[in-house]
């Protein structure tokens, strides 16, 4: 009866040996080879240009026409750069993903919903805890004012903190490039957790769907992050460039500092960091293969371990 339920099956158990794993890691080998100069290859054929204007110098022409901080940086593209292009804008030594500032917002508010964020925005609650007095946002996009007494909406330190500097592109000729500024965020979140509330002309200082404002909702996890602010679908030939800005958001307070980044991408992205990591592996499975050799050749005569050759009682 015991033979009986006992199961007989006929297995195969490997003979794992030198041969065996110089075989292997040599495999291996060639593939992280192959994965880490592909992504070297492709990496190199992207541009990157970053201009990094935390101190950048107000231009008179400009400023003196505006409101606002206005500077001009000249910046030369080395060669032709294919479309589409993508424009960032870069904070380092930012640190957005504070627990304090990561709670302090409402999800429901910016669903739409009309609720109590006075728990939930504790600290940046009202207008006068949110801005300044001269701050702009007092005034939104549709003309409306507010008074320092009014429930900020949205609310929130992380809503507070909005990076709110705009850029423009112009060629050497003093050419205007269009930017493209829809488009660039998560279109479920998008559609799904930011929506104007009822009468957000007069309840909203910002537009909640506004595309870089809920890019910058979105908390980044290291203190060096790059969000996307637009898109360029016309190719740009190598040339002499104006980065034309207006210079709104006060990074000083921060000790942090700010850049422009323009850059082609495909795929593989800008950064060739991944590619020397393969290339690293294939160096370390190479030491390994090495090592193996060595030990196979002065252990030739004598006789490998097998698991298969064992007897069990």
């Amino acid at each position: 009866m015991e033979k009986l339920l006992r199961q007989e099956l006929s297995s195969y158990t490997p003979e794992w040996n030198s041969k065996c794993s110089i075989i292997t890691d040599l495999i291996l080998l060639v593939f992280c080879l192959f994965i880490g100069v592909t992504l070297i290859a492709f990496s190199k054929k992207n541009i990157e240009i970053d201009l990094d204007y935390t101190n950048c110098v107000p231009n008179q022409e400009f400023t003196q026409s505006s409101n606002n901080k206005v500077c001009r940086i000249q910046f030369k593209i080395p060669k032709k750069i294919s479309a589409p292009i993508f424009i960032y804008y870069k904070l380092s030594n930012f640190f957005l993903n504070h627990r304090k500032i990561i709670e302090s917002k409402d999800w429901n508010e910016l669903r739409g919903e009309d609720v109590d964020t006075k728990s939930s925005c504790k600290g940046a609650y009202l207008m006068s805890e949110m801005f300044s007095k001269n701050s702009p946002y007092y005034r939104n996009e549709w003309g409306h004012n507010f008074t320092d007494d009014d429930i900020a909406s949205p609310c929130g330190l992380l809503a507070r903190s909005y990076f709110n500097d705009t850029y423009n592109l112009t060629y050497n000729n003093g050419t205007y490039i269009f930017i493209n500024e829809t488009g660039i965020s998560d279109q479920y979140q998008k559609t799904n957790f930011f929506k104007r509330r009822k009468e957000y002309m007069t309840k909203q200082w910002i537009d909640v769907e506004n595309e870089h404002f809920i890019n910058w909702m979105n908390v980044e996890t290291f203190s060096t992050f790059k969000k996307l602010w637009g898109r360029i679908n016309i190719d740009l030939k190598a040339d002499n460039y104006y980065l034309i800005l207006n210079d709104n958001y006060d990074i000083a307070k921060y000790d942090a500092k700010k850049s422009f980044v323009l850059q082609n991408a495909n795929t593989f992205g800008v950064s060739n960091k991944i590619g020397y990591f393969f290339i690293g592996i294939s160096v370390y499975l190479l030491l390994v293969i090495l090592v193996l050799f060595v030990k196979y050749f002065l252990n030739k005569e004598k006789k490998e371990f097998n698991i298969n050759k064992l007897k069990w009682d």
